[in-house]
């Protein structure tokens, strides 16, 4: 019978005591141990996708939606803070206007009952506070006491009469009024 030969890269030293056999020895169970070591790693690390993928598609979800609620809130509040910026202008302006009811008193206290206001805007001018009017009445005599009883109120400047028409086929005067008032009832509104 023919003897089996075995082809072996390693050499027949089976003296347990050499360093280069014992270094051998350690090095394939350290390299056994490490294998197995590395395939439990990838297997945990493949099975944890299971659970790993629907939390990480919940975040972004919800990501998604915190970034939409965040657009439109961020819309709203540059609405809110240009709002802000405007009463906070507004408000300053309004502080600095003068008070204009007692100029308005001051009208009304000259007007007779058959003068009728159609128009009455009032302005600060910077060094004075001044009324356009434009009115209307049926009776000259009217007109007359409007303008005198203007002239003789103290609070009122300046009084200049712009215009008096009287239109053919109407019976009412039309008059345009600029009117001067003095500072002395000038006040400033509080808020």
């Amino acid at each position: 019978m023919a003897v089996k030969k075995e082809i072996t890269l390693l050499s027949n030293v089976d003296n347990p005591n050499l360093l280069s056999k014992k270094l051998f020895n350690w090095l394939f169970y350290v390299v056994r141990y490490v294998l197995v070591f590395t395939e439990l790693v990838v297997i945990v690390a493949f099975l944890s996708r299971f659970a790993l993928d629907p939390k990480n598609s919940d975040l972004s979800d919800s990501i998604r939606q915190k970034k939409a609620i965040l657009t439109v809130y961020s819309d709203f509040e540059n609405e809110y803070n240009l709002l802000n910026q405007k009463l906070q202008t507004i408000s300053a302006l309004y502080k600095k206007q003068p008070l204009y009811s007692p100029y308005i008193l001051a009208l009304a206290q000259s007007t007779p009952q058959d003068v009728i206001f159609q128009n009455l805007s009032i302005k600060n001018t910077g060094s004075d506070i001044t009324a356009q009017l434009n009115i209307y009445a049926y009776q000259e005599n009217a007109i007359i006491d409007f303008i005198s009883q203007l002239s003789i109120n103290p609070q009122v400047k300046v009084v200049n009469v712009v215009s008096i028409e009287k239109k053919p086929r109407e019976d009412k005067y039309n008059v345009n009024i600029n009117i001067t008032f003095n500072n002395t009832a000038k006040a400033t509104p509080k808020i």
